[in-house]
């Protein structure tokens, strides 16, 4: 389920809490993203709108924070 053929061209994606991870799913962690990322994953784990400005991460399936996190 790679993104790499579908990223968004905005650089807006949702983040929504998962216990799902695919095989195939590209997996970053907390400390391998950009600043502006990282925000954007505090933000959802503390309840924050779940859709965020972070084009780093339109290329990411899932990343492991305090649980993991599906970007849609």
């Amino acid at each position: 389920m790679s993104r790499s053929a579908g990223q968004t061209l905005d650089g807006h994606v949702t983040l929504v809490p998962t216990t799902e991870v695919a095989a195939r799913d590209e997996v970053r962690h907390f400390d391998q993203l950009t600043p502006r990322a990282k925000r954007a994953v505090i933000a959802a784990a503390e309840g924050r709108p779940a859709t965020v400005h972070a084009p780093s991460l339109t290329a990411v399936d899932v990343v492991v924070f305090t649980e993991y996190y599906r970007v849609d």
